[in-house]
C-alpha cells in the first residue's frame, strides 16, 4: 500500500492511497459475500461457496464495485492511521475513488479531520459589576405571564345563535351578484377589518347583503381592489373562552403537560411560582448576556483551530432548517435571498462564519470546564431539561422520555455544562 499525505490546515490532512492487490481482492470477496447473503438466491446455502458469476449477473458490476470500495476502505483505513500515526478526530471523508476488479487496483483520496487545537487565553479577573444587571420582576410582569398562561388554556365555544363580537373566529361565505362564491376564515376585529362593520352583530343563522371594498391583496384576484355588493353568510363561528384566574383553574394546570410546573392549590401560590419562574428567567438572561460577552472576549483572545467537518455539520443543519422553513412557506431560496437582500455567496459566507463561531464557542466552553474542573450536577441537568421543555411547550417528562436518544442526551448535557460555565465566568468576573 502506497500513501502520500498533504496537510490542508492545522486540523485537516488529505491522504492519497494506492491499495495493495491483496487488500483489493479481500474487499471484493467480502462484497460478493455480502451481496450474496442479501440476495438469497434459491438453491444455494448462505454459508456455502459464493457463486460470483450469479451475483454479478443479479447485482451488476457497478454495485459490486461500490460494495467492494466500501470494504477495501474499511479494511485499510485503520492501518493507514496506524502507519502514518494520524490521530483522527472523526472518520475521514472520501473525495474520490477508483477501483478495478480485473486489475485488482483501488485508489482513493480522503480528508481526515484531526483533533481541534485550542490555545486558551488567560482570563484574569476583571471585576466589572456594572455589566451584570438582573431586571427586577414587577407585578405587571407577573400579571402578564399569568394572563398568557390563562390564554394558553383557552377553549372554544361554537356559536349558534349568538351575534359575532370582536375576537370571535368565523368562517364566512361571500357571494357576488353573479353568483360567484368564496369562503373566508376571519378573526373578527383583526384579520379582515374591511368586513368588521358588516359582520359584527351578525348571527350564524342570519345573512346580509352589503357593499364591500376589497383590498388589493384579497385572495380572489377577480374581486381584489374592487367594491362589490355581496351576500354574507356565517357558515361557522366560535368564541374564545379564557378561564378566570381562580383556585380551580390553577389546580387544573396539573392536567396540562406544558404547564404542570405552575400547578398550585391557590391563586397566591400560583402567582408566587410565576414570580419565582420570572426571577430565574431574568437571572439566566442577565447571566447569559454578561457571560456571553466575557466568553466572546476570551474567544477573541484565544487561538482555536477546528477541522472542516465540525463547522460543516452546523452549516448543513442550518441549511436544512432553512429549506424546511421555505418549503413550508412555499418560497424558493432565491426569493428568500431577495427578501434578505443578499446574494447566495454572501449568505452562505455569513452562515459559515456563524457556524465556525458556534463550534469554537462550544469547544471553548468545554475547555474552560475541563481546566476549572467543572462538571454538571443533577440540578443543572434538570434545569436544562426544563429549558428545553419550555422552549418546545412540552412537559419536562416528555423531554425526559426522549433521553434515550443520543442527540437529546448531547443537547441536555451541553446546555447543562454551558450554563455551569456561564455562571462560573459571571462569578469569576464579579469576584465571587
Amino acid at each position: 500500500m502506497q500513501i502520500s499525505l498533504e496537510k490542508i490546515d492545522t486540523c485537516d490532512v488529505r491522504i492519497n492511497v494506492e491499495c495493495s492487490g491483496i487488500d483489493v481482492k479481500k474487499g471484493y470477496n467480502k462484497a460478493y459475500r455480502k451481496l450474496f447473503k442479501q440476495m438469497k438466491p434459491a438453491g444455494f446455502r448462505k454459508d456455502g461457496p459464493v457463486p460470483k458469476q450469479l451475483v454479478k449477473q443479479l447485482a451488476g458490476q457497478e454495485l459490486i464495485n461500490e460494495y467492494a470500495t466500501t470494504e477495501v476502505l474499511d479494511l485499510v483505513y485503520p492501518a493507514i492511521l496506524k502507519q502514518e500515526d494520524i490521530k483522527a478526530y472523526r472518520s475521514g471523508k472520501v473525495e474520490s475513488s477508483k477501483i478495478d476488479e480485473n486489475q485488482e487496483t483501488c485508489s482513493f483520496t480522503a480528508v481526515i479531520p484531526l483533533d481541534p487545537v485550542i490555545e486558551l487565553a488567560n482570563y484574569a479577573e476583571n471585576k466589572d459589576e456594572s455589566r451584570f444587571e438582573v431586571k427586577a420582576v414587577t407585578d405587571e410582569d407577573i400579571n402578564k405571564m399569568a394572563d398568557a398562561i390563562r390564554e394558553s388554556a383557552r377553549t372554544y365555544k361554537d356559536l349558534t345563535t349568538e351575534a359575532l363580537e370582536k375576537g370571535d373566529y368565523a368562517q364566512l361565505e361571500l357571494e357576488n351578484e353573479s353568483g360567484e362564491k368564496t369562503s373566508l376564515n376571519v378573526l373578527v376585529g383583526e384579520s379582515a377589518k374591511y368586513l368588521d362593520s358588516e359582520i359584527i352583530g351578525l348571527t350564524p343563522e342570519a345573512g346580509k347583503s352589503a357593499e364591500i371594498s376589497f383590498p388589493a391583496e384579497f385572495k380572489k384576484e377577480e374581486w381584489a381592489n374592487k367594491t362589490l355588493k355581496v351576500n354574507i353568510k356565517v357558515l361557522n363561528a366560535a368564541r374564545v373562552i379564557i378561564p378566570e384566574l381562580s383556585d380551580e383553574f390553577v389546580q387544573n394546570l396539573k392536567n396540562q403537560q406544558h404547564l404542570q410546573h405552575f400547578s398550585s392549590e391557590t391563586v397566591k401560590e400560583f402567582l408566587d411560582k410565576v414570580r419565582q419562574h420570572l426571577e430565574v428567567v431574568e437571572k439566566n438572561n442577565a447571566t447569559d448576556v454578561y457571560a456571553t460577552k466575557v466568553l466572546d472576549d476570551i474567544l477573541a483572545a484565544s487561538s482555536i483551530s477546528i477541522p472542516e467537518v465540525l463547522w460543516k455539520e452546523v452549516f448543513d443543519r442550518r441549511m436544512k432548517d432553512i429549506e424546511s422553513m421555505l418549503s413550508y412557506q412555499k418560497q424558493t431560496f432565491q426569493q428568500y435571498l431577495e427578501e434578505m437582500k443578499e446574494t447566495e455567496e454572501s449568505y452562505k459566507a455569513n452562515l459559515k462564519e456563524e457556524a465556525v463561531t458556534e463550534v469554537k464557542r462550544a469547544l471553548l466552553v468545554r475547555e474552560i470546564a475541563k481546566k476549572e474542573g467543572l462538571d454538571v450536577t443533577q440540578q443543572s441537568l434538570y434545569l436544562a431539561v426544563q429549558d428545553i421543555a419550555m422552549e418546545n411547550q412540552v412537559s419536562t417528562q416528555a423531554v425526559a422520555d426522549r433521553m434515550s436518544n443520543p442527540e437529546m442526551q448531547a443537547e441536555v448535557y451541553y446546555r447543562a455544562i454551558y450554563n455551569t460555565v456561564m455562571e462560573f465566568l459571571r462569578d469569576k468576573q464579579l469576584g465571587k
